[in-house]
């Protein structure tokens, strides 16, 4: 079961010009009790603001189920930002997790991706 937790995401109404751009992205992960949290991350220089799509695939002898999701995102000055955090309970032996994040700003993709094997 996958359950998306959007604290940190900000809609916005308009974005005015193009801002810094951003260096990189990357997942945080934490494994507790047959539970994965997966969260991703955007990293900048300075405030900017952009969009988001992330893909979430779980593939395993059950079978294959995929969860999308996207928007705006703003992120303040001298930080990173959590995006979205997922969380999802194992699939059993032999399954994997796998997330793509691909983030835009300032007219520049970056993309980052994650194959976590489950226990």
């Amino acid at each position: 079961m996958l359950a998306f937790h959007g604290s940190a995401l900000a809609t916005l109404a308009a974005l005015a010009h193009a801002g810094p751009m951003l260096d990189r992205c990357s997942f945080a992960t934490a494994h507790q009790d047959g539970t994965i949290a997966l969260h991703a991350l955007v990293h900048g220089p300075g405030a900017t603001a952009g969009s988001y799509s992330l893909s979430v695939e779980v593939l395993g002898p059950g079978g294959r189920s995929i969860v999308s999701q996207g928007g705006d995102f703003r992120i303040p000055a001298g930080s990173d930002s959590a995006l979205v955090s997922v969380m999802h309970t194992s699939s059993g032996a032999g399954a994997h997790l796998v997330a793509r994040l691909i983030a835009t700003a300032g007219g520049r993709d970056v993309v980052c991706a994650i194959d976590l094997p489950q226990e």
